[in-house]
């Protein structure tokens, strides 16, 4: 019997294992962390995975147990940052004929076309990356001199309810279909005692979304051991997440998992590889 919701695993073992087996379908999910912690390298597992999924038995196209001939969805990213590097993809796994990366001008034409996106039935992801860089139409067209109090926040809230009853509503008609939207952290100035950490895009990204990771890069422990001195180069990055919101299912708090940057052939790893067995083998046995 498949679980409710149905998930979407990442193919990062450590990260899936927290939250219970994966992103829920027909719901929205929130990668949020600092800057270059690991977002959107994330976010692109979850890309790779949605080309390697049957989406009318949800099995993986190995063990796929239609009937009929596989059915394969297409992602849909929004790269509101201009960032998306598809070479770094390609090597995490995305196949490019099975996404297709837009650049729009605002943030209004970026909720139109998720709206969009959500209602074609081969799509099957849509990534927001991310809600921090998108600009509101009237900010877009205005003068640098002109105040704009809560303008980005008031818009992405309505974006996200928006996004969120569209979702209800491809649930109801059998799309199965899931909302990944990346956000970055800012630092509130003068608190002294508490969290100073603050997510653009007002309160909506705190209640809204099923999943809300806080995915983070920390420290290396064995450093040596992806250290390259011809190149002078670390060749993997070690990544935290921690599980702050899950609706669905939770089986820990916290994750680790560590990415090759670049191959190893000492360790046998090909770059964009999630390669710590360690931390695999330790959150198994909890």
């Amino acid at each position: 019997r498949k679980p409710e919701p149905e998930l979407l695993p990442s193919g990062i073992f450590a990260v899936d294992y927290g939250i219970g087996g994966g992103f829920p379908i027909n719901q929205i999910s929130v990668l949020r962390g600092p800057e270059h912690g690991g977002k959107t390298t994330t976010a692109m597992s979850l890309v790779a995975a949605v080309s390697r999924m049957c989406w009318r038995c949800f099995n993986y196209l190995d063990f796929c147990t239609c009937s009929l001939p596989s059915m394969k969805q297409v992602s849909f990213w929004c790269d509101a940052e201009g960032t998306f590097n598809r070479m770094w993809a390609e090597s995490i796994g995305c196949v490019s004929e099975d996404y297709y990366v837009d650049l729009s001008d605002n943030g209004l034409v970026y909720g139109d076309k998720i709206g969009y996106a959500l209602k074609s039935d081969n799509c099957g992801l849509v990534v927001l990356d991310s809600v921090g860089a998108i600009i509101s139409s009237v900010e877009f067209e205005g003068s640098l001199e002109d105040t704009q109090v809560a303008q980005q926040a008031r818009m992405v809230t309505s974006l996200i309810k928006k996004t969120n009853n569209q979702l209800i509503i491809e649930a109801k008609r059998g799309h199965r279909c899931l909302v990944v939207i990346l956000a970055q952290i800012r630092r509130k100035i003068g608190v002294l005692y508490g969290s100073n950490e603050e997510t653009p895009g007002g309160e909506a990204l705190k209640h809204l979304p099923a999943v809300r990771l806080r995915v983070s890069k920390v420290a290396m422990q064995d450093k040596a051991k992806y250290y390259s001195k011809e190149r002078d180069f670390t060749l993997a990055s070690r990544h935290s997440v921690l599980m702050e919101k899950v609706k669905h299912g939770q089986l820990a708090d916290s994750a680790e998992f560590i990415r090759a940057r670049a191959n190893i052939p000492d360790l046998g790893a090909r770059k964009g590889m999630v390669l710590d067995h360690k931390t695999v083998m330790k959150y198994a046995m909890m």
